[in-house]
């Protein structure tokens, strides 16, 4: 009986799936919730990027004014005690006049809401719980152009710092923040909870 033959090999790569693309990031995540700040960090960690984490306000604002290190992107949540998410956010545009894109994390979607988020200078909201992969979405849209596993950088590019009221994404709608189109329900090791 003749051998199966190996099948041949195209050369045309085959397109990397997302589960396999990393973003050199630093992150800041603010949350005053202890598991919530382990959970999204595991996210981050999984896409490849860099965390680091505040309990509240103050202490992100704390870190900001005193590091070094250079953030793509902060991930804030709102209701915190000591110094809430709005309040950080201005001093992050008004005293540290830092144009880090700011993602805001609320479980209050109520009207107004997204417009109070945007107002103190954040530069989009997401709805808790949410996703993986509406994490990703979000680090897609406003951090660096993802790279793939074998090095190769994404078409999609976005400068890491800007200046409000220049060229920017446009935000992720709260209402498409669940990419099965519907609010999440239940426990889930792979989404961030409200606090």
């Amino acid at each position: 009986r003749s051998a199966t033959p190996a099948l041949a090999l195209s050369n045309t790569a085959l397109p990397t799936p997302m589960s396999a693309q990393s973003f050199e990031c630093r992150v800041l995540v603010v949350d005053d919730n202890e598991v919530n700040q382990k959970v999204v960090s595991r996210m981050l960690k999984s896409f490849n990027c860099t965390v680091e984490t505040a309990e509240n306000g103050q202490k992100a604002l704390d870190v900001l004014s005193s590091t070094t290190l250079d953030f793509q992107l902060i991930l804030m949540d709102w209701h915190m005690p000591v110094m809430d998410g709005l309040e950080a956010t201005r001093r992050i545009r008004e005293h540290l006049s830092l144009t880090i894109p700011v993602v805001g994390l609320t479980a209050s979607i109520l009207n107004g809401d997204r417009e109070s988020c945007l107002e103190a200078g954040m530069n989009d909201v997401v709805a808790k719980p949410f996703t993986k992969a509406t994490l990703k979405s979000v680090i897609h849209r406003w951090c660096q152009a993802p790279i793939a596993a074998d090095n190769t950088v994404s078409t999609y590019t976005t400068a890491s710092f800007y200046r409000r009221g220049s060229a920017a994404p446009t935000p992720l709608s709260v209402a498409t923040a669940n990419p099965s189109g519907g609010p999440s329900h239940g426990p889930n090791p792979n989404s961030a909870h409200s606090s």
